[in-house]
């Protein structure tokens, strides 16, 4: 009698244990599911480890290679701004990344990547960013030195970079030009300079050919080139 008493209580004993256990394998696979979901979200893989080895610098991107992964640091981040059309609508924001060798590059999000993306992106944070579809930049509309641009897709894949593994990016790169110089420059071309404010003109006003008003003022700026 005493043995199957305690049989019967080591079974439902036992039954309890594996109930416990399969709820608890339930709830571990809902927390792996939520993790899942919330990297997704953030544009990363949960847990995603990634190799330091496999990234490429920016200035090596090109449309012809399309596994790549960097590590850059977000040095500017647009407002997003929306088109209408009668074709298309949508909207669009833009974000400038500067790897450890001062390579820069631009990358450009639209409409359900841009949802996905933005949020995650914040100007001055460092993050590795694998896949995107490089094309010849619009140098009308980027002042960032590099032949081509990216645009962040499905296949885009964002991870903010822990605090202290920054690998030393610097949080802005010039590329000055003595003011002496600046003659030889191409009409349109992007330049930094750097010098001392000698005189500051008037504020005046101009008009665009397209009717706009802009205010225009006039700084003279002095360096040790001649």
């Amino acid at each position: 009698g005493d043995g199957d008493g305690n049989g019967d209580g080591d079974g439902e004993d036992g039954g309890k244990k594996k109930a416990k256990a399969a709820k608890g394998k339930k709830k571990d696979g809902k927390d792996s599911k939520d993790k899942d979901k919330a990297a997704a979200k953030g544009g990363g893989a949960a847990g995603a480890a990634v190799d330091e080895a496999a990234i490429v610098p920016i200035a090596s991107l090109n449309p012809y290679h399309n596994d790549w992964t960097i590590k850059a640091r977000v040095t500017s981040k647009s407002n997003v701004r929306e088109w209408h059309k009668e074709t298309s609508s949508g909207k669009l924001c833009s974000v400038d990344l500067l790897d450890k060798h001062g390579g820069e590059i631009r990358a450009t999000m639209f409409n359900e990547d841009l949802e996905r993306l933005y949020p995650t992106l914040q100007e001055g944070r460092v993050y590795y960013v694998r896949g995107g579809r490089l094309k010849v930049a619009n140098k009308r509309f980027t002042s960032v030195r590099h032949e081509y641009e990216i645009t962040f897709g499905r296949e885009t894949h964002v991870t903010e970079v822990p605090a202290g593994r920054d690998g030393g990016i610097a949080a802005m790169h010039f590329n000055f030009v003595p003011i002496g110089d600046v003659r030889r420059c191409d009409k349109d071309d992007l330049i930094d300079v750097v010098g001392a404010v000698a005189r500051v003109g008037e504020l005046t006003s101009i008009t665009t050919q397209k009717g706009v008003q802009l205010a225009k003022r006039n700084v003279v700026l002095l360096d040790a080139s001649r």
